[in-house]
């Protein structure tokens, strides 16, 4: 049986408060139920690429026979003739291939797929792999794609493991940025820089975290740049440490083992902590995410934080009213400012199986949205990281459920969805910058 667990469901951004409005006007499709065989199991994030079609992974499913079930699958989805289709381009295999991916896969600059496993490789700590089609044009229904095994974690202390679930992202000289949530000097997590030479990829531990007692520590996410790739630093979260202990923080790394913490989050009366997924930062700088505890509600809150005159302000933006399961993930902006984000439970879903919102800006405060509310028999339950596509279509992926033989909050529960919405209600433009 799959352990349903935070670090591999890699799930759910938020529930907003049930003050928000309801919109239907919507679409709502189911694109693909997963099988959990050659297809994969439990979707952990899609990429949308600039041809249109949809690229992701799950963690279960495929033909690897070393993990019980299944070592877990990358894919790809096309549009047809007004249908979807879904192509596996590899098959995950167990040590010391990778195994259980734990995040989606990002483009890189040529073209390749590059992404984590949270277990697999060498030493057991997880990879990080690359894809490329095969040389020649393939005339099979199933064209498997060529993987390069860049690196395996080795673990502490000199090392990172178990990689985070946020997706790995790329400078312009074309070095890999993206975290582990255990290893380093205090075993509590790092980011790591891969670059390329004449001898293959090699690995610096970009930063060690844990490296004080009011360090970060446990990342979850991923890491952002501060502006274009390689302009000045990276930006990221950690769950836990920092100032409050175990409240987390938002940091900077301006360079490869400087640290500066942007903002502290402290535990206790209301206040957010445990931020959680990755930060989205907007056109002027500003940066967006959500916790997974604290607020008005108890259960996290989506915040801003907003530089002025190098100094970094934080604001709560709505709390939310999430049910506790796996931690919160990237929101996604669209042209007009709103902000797009899931829950994996919450009061506002039916049947507590998770929702899909929209956070707008009018009248001097900010408004949710209930775009679609769950049920496990069709579109399955527990839903992840979203992507927008140039049309103003959502996409995204559910952890399990999608048919009607499946239970969400039982042993039963399935292999889960990729879906679709569109015709998204126009809102008002956020406030002015």
């Amino acid at each position: 049986m799959r352990n349903f667990t935070p670090t591999m469901a890699i799930l759910a951004l938020i529930v907003v408060s049930g003050t928000g409005q309801s919109a239907k006007a919507q679409t709502f499709t189911t694109l693909h139920t997963f099988t959990g065989d050659r297809d994969g199991g439990n979707p952990v994030g899609l990429t949308l690429a600039g041809s249109g079609a949809l690229y992701g992974a799950t963690s279960y499913g495929g033909a690897g026979s070393n993990c019980s079930e299944g070592c877990g699958v990358v894919f790809k989805m096309t549009e047809k003739d007004s249908g979807w289709t879904l192509s596996p381009l590899y098959e995950f295999t167990g040590s010391p291939n990778g195994a259980n991916p734990s995040a989606g896969v990002s483009i890189g600059p040529t073209g390749a797929l590059y992404g984590t496993t949270i277990a697999g490789g060498s030493a057991n700590y997880g990879t990080v792999f690359q894809l490329t089609p095969p040389a020649t044009v393939c005339k099979t229904a199933i064209c498997y794609w060529n993987e390069d095994l860049l690196y395996s974690f080795q673990g502490p202390p000199n090392d990172g493991a178990s990689p985070s679930q946020g997706l790995l992202i790329f400078d312009t000289a074309g070095n890999i940025y993206g975290m582990t949530e255990n290893g380093g000097t205090a075993n509590v997590g790092t980011v790591f820089e891969l670059s390329q030479s004449s001898n293959g990829w090699n690995e610096n531990v970009y930063y060690s975290f844990g490296q004080s007692p009011t360090d970060g520590a446990a990342p979850s996410g991923g890491l952002v740049f501060d502006c274009a790739p390689g302009c000045g630093g990276l930006f990221g979260t950690t769950s836990s440490g920092g100032a409050g202990e175990y409240g987390g923080t938002i940091f900077q790394l301006p360079y490869s083992g400087y640290e500066n913490i942007l903002y502290n989050f402290i535990p206790g009366s209301g206040n957010p902590y445990e931020p959680t997924g990755t930060l989205l930062v907007d056109q002027y700088g500003n940066l967006y995410g959500t916790t997974d505890l604290g607020g008005g509600y108890g259960s996290g809150i989506v915040f801003e934080l907003a530089s002025q005159n190098g100094v970094w302000n934080f604001e709560v933006l709505a709390s939310l009213e999430c049910g506790l399961g796996p931690p919160p993930s990237a929101l996604v902006m669209d042209s007009a400012g709103n902000l797009y984000g899931t829950c994996m439970q919450g009061t506002l879903g039916e049947q507590n199986n998770g929702m899909v919102f929209q956070l707008s800006y009018s009248h001097g405060g900010w408004h949710v949205n209930d775009l679609h509310d769950f049920n496990y028999s069709d579109s399955g339950c527990f839903p992840g990281n979203l992507v927008l596509d140039g049309n103003g279509n959502l996409y995204g992926t559910t952890w399990s459920g999608g048919s009607s033989d499946d239970n969400c909050w039982s042993s039963n529960f399935g292999f889960g969805t990729v879906w679709q919405i569109t015709n998204l209600p126009a809102m008002r433009a956020p406030r002015l910058q």
